[in-house]
């Protein structure tokens, strides 16, 4: 609901527990008026479980991606905590008014299929932006069920993989 009430030109994704590095706002500005074919930027961020911070291990490098649907689910390159879109990228991608999918628990993951699916470019930044805090209570950590998810949202997008499907299927099972 917040996603379809925002009114700015950008729109940015961030949960309760995690936080932006001061640059953040400034940087991704930077990036859209030097990128203007991007539809969307993601960074890298810092993952902080208890007292311990470190840099998340991405294997991309920084630049302008589309067609990424087997990135995602090779890889899981962008991070739905803290991704700025344009106005215009919500509004395309948006289902009878809603930006996420309900049905589906991983829903980030069926947001990058669409992004890809709709032949959107994401300009992925491999600089820590956010801060990703780690706890018992993270939806992340309920791997079955994460698992299970991303299988039907993989199976839901089926047609962007074609003959490596099967591949991702099981690099998923490995990975989850």
């Amino acid at each position: 609901k917040a996603v379809s009430r925002a009114s700015g030109d950008f729109i940015m994704l961030l949960s309760a527990d995690d936080f932006l590095l001061p640059e953040f706002l400034n940087k991704c500005l930077e990036i859209f008026s030097r990128e203007p074919g991007a539809d969307a930027v993601s960074c890298n961020h810092l993952i902080l479980d208890g007292a311990d911070r470190r840099k998340r291990n991405v294997r991309m490098k920084e630049g302008i991606y589309m067609d990424f649907s087997g990135r995602v689910m090779l890889f899981t390159p962008f991070s739905i905590n803290s991704p700025l879109f344009r106005r215009k990228t919500v509004e395309d991608l948006s289902i009878n008014g809603q930006f996420f999918n309900p049905d589906y628990f991983t829903c980030d993951y069926d947001l990058w299929y669409r992004l890809s699916e709709k032949g959107k470019k994401i300009f992925y930044l491999d600089r820590p932006m956010g801060v990703y805090r780690v706890h018992e209570s993270n939806i992340s950590r309920r791997k079955g069920k994460m698992n299970r998810q991303a299988f039907l949202v993989m199976l839901a997008h089926r047609k962007n993989f074609g003959f490596f499907l099967k591949v991702l299927l099981k690099v998923t099972v490995l990975r989850f």
